[in-house]
């Protein structure tokens, strides 16, 4: 097969049409000039003679693939003339290729991995073509990986191997990646770190009481963010452009009034922004957030607004991880109007949360949400609706009144009295990659309590208790917890499946909520819908499901857990867990074929359906003469039974003598008594 007709294959996403300017390679190797990135617009981005590729029109977030020394926040290293060509040409290989990627993300993604190898090869003085003749250096390759995506770098370098005819190069020889292989140690997944209950709740409480503070001052907020819009407006000089010129100190409309400015022209001063603030009712809220201090006495600029937007924003984010199980890419995606309030074949009510249709995924994905999931929507709905209407009007900015209705919740700050960070022009739902959630937190310095986020011994032993491989350096007592994005979805979905280990009462509350709407629709199938449901978020929450099924069989075996039968009959019930390590039982599991269920006496082994139910049949766990042969009781649960006794008597002494219900109240207590009297 010759290079040319090889190199005609389309890339699935580099052509917006089929008579694209870059459709297809026509020649390899290709001219500088050929364009590579053509926007939505026709207009040439990017050629491949560029010193960086600009991948935006194709990611719709900020991206540029670097092949020289840029000046960026990563510091990347400069390859030379030589290097920078034949890594163009293997990047060329991702796009056009017979194994091209069907995502531009995966293709900046073996970029990022593949540059330290260009960058050895400039640091050494020779040709990445040309590595495989020197072995000192090609031993040194294995350090150019992380252990983590080490393995796929095996495969990028087989791959370019074996299109060494089309592309008259490659880089190593098959016996050399194979040694290469042999040398990269085995990377151990470490299972994302679950976030300690005590620690979680206050993360919950504080965004929660974030959104709900929100949503009260609403309109006052909206308020003040028109009338300090108008204020700027108000200052403009004639012939300058409110989102485009710069304003001298001088036409600040929220700066301290002196001498005769503002009577003798047309600039309007209201005096420093905390004492409008005031005027509109929302100074106590502002500094609340974003000082701190929810006093009279502290001064406020008119960017601590757009700062608190922004803090609304990142606590919707994060309320929706948490309950919807959406990645944080997911959640940044989303669009207004993405609430939908559905009834299910069965007459149920669903909180459900519309994702982006995708080039894969032609109908429109759906997550499962709760109540409080659509409160913090609209709160973001309001935010972005405000930020877009800043959008609409800056001339550098293409959006249009159309793109209200289906606007991204995040959007970047597009107020006037924000610097410009040079991104304003591009398409609105074009953002830089998710920030990471520890720094994003640590932006709003008063969101969290420092001191609630010190580990304690408690709250280790409960986070090594799910995750056994926490990384001692990071995660130690004393220490202040490390956030990351993904923490937030495994520890929502174990949440959900073991509420019991959330204090707070709200939020156990629609931990059982949620829990419950995807019980019914990602264990029990998707029949009662007519949508797509997510599935990322559906084996997340399987996952922690079957995972906390499999604990929990576990710890049958601690001393809490007892036989009425004596100890030996407790040890033949639970030979199954002595005899399987804790993959086996989560696979178990998942088949649904392990003999326990969690009961208001402890737990239910019984391998075959109970015909009395086996969750809350007090009186036949307990036996109206002797113990099921099943049970096992936690001796944990006895003060609660204290509690539900004492109800169960309360309620008797207002019933019928000679009622059923009084039989069933006190043969219910008599079972209580005969697990109390099991216990002691």
């Amino acid at each position: 097969m010759n290079s040319r007709n090889f190199f005609q294959i389309k890339s699935e996403f580099a052509s917006r049409s089929h008579d694209a300017a870059n459709s297809a390679i026509e020649s390899w190797p290709p001219p500088d000039d050929y364009p590579l990135v053509v926007d939505e617009f026709g207009s040439v981005v990017s050629r491949i003679g560029d010193p960086y590729w600009n991948f935006t029109p194709w990611t719709r977030t900020p991206t540029r693939l670097s092949f020289e020394s840029v000046s960026s926040r990563r510091r990347s290293v400069p390859l030379d003339q030589a290097n920078a060509k034949i890594f163009k040409y293997v990047v060329l290989t991702w796009l056009f290729g017979p194994n091209r990627a069907q995502k531009p993300s995966s293709v900046v993604g073996k970029f990022e991995l593949m540059r330290p190898l260009f960058v050895l090869c400039t640091q050494t003085g020779i040709s990445a073509a040309d590595l495989w003749r020197f072995p000192a250096i090609v031993s040194r390759v294995k350090d150019c990986f992380s252990r983590a995506r080490a393995r796929e770098s095996i495969t990028i370098l087989h791959q370019i191997y074996l299109l060494r005819r089309e592309t008259g190069f490659f880089i190593l020889l098959p016996e050399q990646i194979n040694e290469l292989a042999s040398n990269i140690p085995r990377h151990e997944r470490i299972q994302t770190p679950y976030i300690p209950p005590r620690i979680w709740v206050h993360l919950m409480q504080r965004c929660k009481s974030c959104l709900e503070d929100f949503i009260d001052n609403s309109s006052r907020v909206e308020d003040l963010f028109k009338f300090s819009i108008e204020s700027y407006r108000v200052n403009l000089m004639e012939g300058k452009n409110l989102y485009v010129d710069s304003f001298s100190a001088g036409r600040n409309p929220f700066s301290t009034p002196s001498g005769n400015r503002g009577t003798r022209t047309s600039v309007v001063i209201h005096g420093p922004f905390q004492h409008c603030a005031e005027q509109f009712g929302v100074r106590k809220l502002l500094s609340k957030w974003i000082k701190g201090m929810p006093t009279e006495n502290v001064a406020l600029k008119v960017s601590d607004l757009s700062k608190y937007l922004s803090l609304v924003t990142l606590c919707g984010e994060v309320y929706i991880s948490c309950f919807a199980l959406a990645r944080v890419n997911e959640g940044r995606s989303l669009r207004a109007g993405c609430i939908e309030q559905r009834v299910d074949s069965l007459g149920l009510p669903l909180t459900l949360i519309k994702g982006q249709t995708t080039k894969t995924i032609e109908e429109d994905t759906y997550w499962i949400g709760s109540d409080f999931c659509k409160n913090a929507v609209v709160a973001m709905e309001r935010v972005s609706l405000l930020r877009m209407s800043c959008a609409i009007e800056d001339p550098r900015s293409p959006a249009t009144e159309e793109d209200l209705d289906t606007r991204p919740l995040r959007l970047r700050a597009y107020e006037p009295w924000i610097p410009n960070s040079g991104d304003v022009g591009l398409p609105i739902d074009s953002l830089p990659g998710a920030q990471a959630l520890g720094k994003a937190l640590d932006d709003f310095e008063y969101l969290l309590d420092d001191r609630e986020l010190q580990i304690t011994s408690e709250d280790l032993s409960i986070a090594l208790s799910v995750t056994p491989g926490l990384d001692p350096e990071k995660f130690a007592i004393g220490k202040r917890w490390h956030f990351a994005w993904h923490q937030l979805r495994r520890t929502g979905a174990v949440n959900m499946n073991s509420s019991s280990l959330v204090s707070d009462k709200s939020l156990q509350l629609q931990l059982k909520h949620s829990a419950e709407a995807m019980t019914r629709y990602y264990t029990q199938g998707y029949y009662h819908l007519d949508l797509v449901l997510d599935e990322g978020s559906r084996k997340e929450f399987l996952l922690a499901l079957y995972d906390g099924v499999a604990k929990d069989m576990t710890a049958l075996q601690e001393p809490y857990f007892s036989s009425p039968f004596g100890d030996n009959h407790k040890s033949s019930l639970l030979n199954l867990v002595s005899e399987k390590k804790h993959n086996q039982l989560v696979n178990l599991a998942r088949q649904q074929d392990i003999p326990y269920r969690t009961t208001l006496l402890g737990a239910c082994t019984n391998p075959s359906p109970c015909q009395f139910g086996g969750v809350d049949a007090l009186v036949e766990c307990a036996g109206r003469s002797d113990f099921c042969a099943f049970v096992l009781l936690d001796r944990r649960k006895i003060p609660a039974l204290g509690e539900l006794k004492a109800d169960l008597r309360r309620t008797a002494r207002e019933a019928n003598p000679d009622s059923p219900l009084y039989a069933s109240l006190t043969a219910q207590v008599a079972a209580i008594e005969r697990v109390e009297d099991c216990s002691r």
